[in-house]
């Protein structure tokens, strides 16, 4: 063995490289986990001319069969062979396998055949159903089984896991069980707290939590709430027949739909009050995200709108320009009604009833992207969206 004598300043630069080569293994350049593989994340009521999101994640996958893995659903493996026939429209000559696992197999969960089984493919498709059946198989007492490893086996030969609805949630850790934000319509008017219900989700997405149904089921105040109860900065929601690709590599993500996800990162809260405050980008096919960053870039050929802007701390007192009492600010006619308004370029639109108020704002940090042709809707990037418990009249005293 030769002994070499270092300098002093030799052994600092040898230190300092081995840290950047640790940090940079473990990161991108963004901050995202430097991860293999790609997930297909469908917000639910995935159709089966979809070719778009079909097709895409049949090309992410690596070699080997695309496996169904029933799970969530509670038609157990009659769910699977469904599901299967479906894709196989889309696969070629790829085989299409159903995994057989059910809500009834925890015991299963460590079986080495059906970890091979798992290995061997080169995407996976998580049904819907109930998320929670998923973890209580997969996850057994809060470990990783040996089914789960051989998922994200799957992932570290750079290859796709995909799902739907329930398919979606467990996409995250944690996840979003169920639950309903403040303000619903459907929630008890004596109801101040939220009841959004969290669970451990697969982990398969690093960062931000994923919550589906997204602009059908008025679930953006949901997210806003999960969001702020996890002190997670970052959620995605995902609207029915729509995707989110994401190369977990660099955290590059890809929309497939219109206005397919909506981004939310929170903010702290405006001081002595109870106001909800985040940002919101809505993204549709050609849009992209980068996670780590937040970063929205829309799509190629949209063009610059000038939204005008409000002023102040709280938009109520900006240039109101649209103000309606609805049955529920959230419901997704009503939400997406007041997203094309952007198109125009409003400063504040609110919408309230008799439990919430929700005002959505351009400001100084906010833009709007359109298109020339009109056939998609605007990119719209950082949009102020406040929330607050609606301000009830006082009842008139009684008649003497």
């Amino acid at each position: 063995m030769i002994a070499m004598k270092l300098s002093g300043a030799e052994v600092l630069g040898t230190l300092l490289c081995l840290v950047f080569a640790l940090l940079t293994g473990c990161h991108g350049v963004s901050g995202y986990p430097r991860e293999e593989g790609h997930l297909v994340i469908v917000g639910g009521g995935l159709k089966d001319d979809n070719a778009a999101v079909f097709n895409r994640f049949v090309e992410l996958c690596a070699p080997g069969p695309i496996g169904m893995i029933p799970i969530a659903s509670g038609d157990g493996i009659a769910a699977g062979e469904s599901t299967a026939e479906r894709w196989r429209k889309y696969s070629g000559t790829r085989p299409v396998i159903v995994i057989p696992l059910t809500q009834n197999d925890s015991a299963k969960s460590d079986d080495p055949e059906i970890a091979k089984l798992i290995a061997s493919c080169g995407g996976l498709w998580f049904t819907g159903g109930d998320q929670s059946r998923v973890v209580k198989v997969l996850r057994p007492e809060g470990r990783r089984s040996a089914c789960l490893a051989a998922c994200f086996g799957v992932l570290g030969r750079n290859g796709v896991i995909g799902g739907t609805s329930a398919g979606a949630a467990i996409m995250s850790d944690p996840m979003i069980l169920g639950g309903q934000s403040r303000g619903r319509a459907t929630r008890d008017p004596d109801e101040t707290e939220s009841t959004v219900r969290f669970g451990p989700g697969l982990g398969f997405l690093s960062g931000p939590l994923t919550d589906q149904h997204f602009l059908e089921r008025g679930r953006m105040g949901r997210l806003v709430d999960a969001l702020n109860a996890t002190h997670i900065g970052t959620g995605v929601g995902i609207r029915e027949n729509s995707a989110l690709v994401v190369h977990r590599a660099d955290g590059t993500c890809e929309p497939i739909g219109r206005r397919a996800v909506c981004v939310i990162q929170v903010q702290p809260p405006l001081q002595n009050s109870n106001v909800s405050t985040a940002r919101l980008s809505v993204l549709s096919t050609g849009d992209r995200l980068t996670l780590g960053t937040g970063l929205a870039t829309p799509a190629v050929g949209l063009a610059p709108g000038k939204p005008r802007v409000s002023s102040g701390p709280d938009m109520r007192i900006g240039p109101l320009l649209d103000a309606k009492k609805v049955a529920d600010p959230w419901e997704m006619r009503t939400m997406e009604a007041s997203l094309e308004l952007f198109t125009g370029g409003p400063a504040t639109v609110m919408r309230e009833n008799d439990r919430i108020e929700v005002t959505l704002s351009a400001d100084t940090n906010s833009k709007v992207f359109l298109d020339p042709t009109g056939a998609r809707p605007p990119c719209l990037l950082n949009l102020s969206l406040m929330f607050r418990p609606a301000v009830k009249a006082m009842p008139l005293p009684a008649a003497k």
